[in-house]
């Protein structure tokens, strides 16, 4: 069967649907791995999934607590700057790290997170199956469609 990466940020929410799911391609068969930061792996080993670790330099255990804490006291124009430039801390570091480690733990189909925008492109390159995951309300990075934020 597959390998299947499960590419998620680790917000609580969008980490657990991926660990369920995770659990059910399991039970069907495939060998399955989370992929996220640091902050995400506690909980998908205890959610019986397996773990592939990105952006441990960036993104050190701690780093979403600091995170979150900080935009909980922001609010209007900032708080969106705030998770713009969070977001895109977190495509640099795609873009410097999940390639290598797609290939060089086997995986060979993905579930990529909204979040991740670099992740449809890794599968792309590397020509693997992959399938968009909407955890929240949809993200469609249309021009023609008003953003998320609206």
């Amino acid at each position: 069967m597959s390998h299947v990466g499960l590419l998620t940020p680790a917000y609580t929410g969008h980490v657990h649907p991926m660990i369920t799911l995770g659990r059910e391609l399991q039970r069907r068969g495939h060998r399955v791995s989370v992929i996220s930061t640091p902050d995400a792996e506690e909980a998908v080993l205890d959610g019986g999934v397996e773990f592939i670790t990105i952006g441990a330099r960036e993104f050190p255990v701690g780093a979403l607590e600091k995170f979150t804490d900080e935009q909980g006291k922001l609010n209007g124009l900032r708080a969106l700057r705030y998770i713009i430039h969070d977001l895109a801390r977190q495509a640099t570091m795609h873009g410097n790290e999940l390639l290598d480690a797609v290939r060089n733990n086997g995986v060979d189909a993905m579930v990529v997170d909204q979040l991740v925008m670099l992740g449809t492109a890794v599968a792309e390159v590397l020509d693997i199956p992959f399938v968009s995951l909407c955890s929240l309300l949809p993200m469609n990075t249309d021009l023609g469609v008003p953003p998320w934020t609206m």
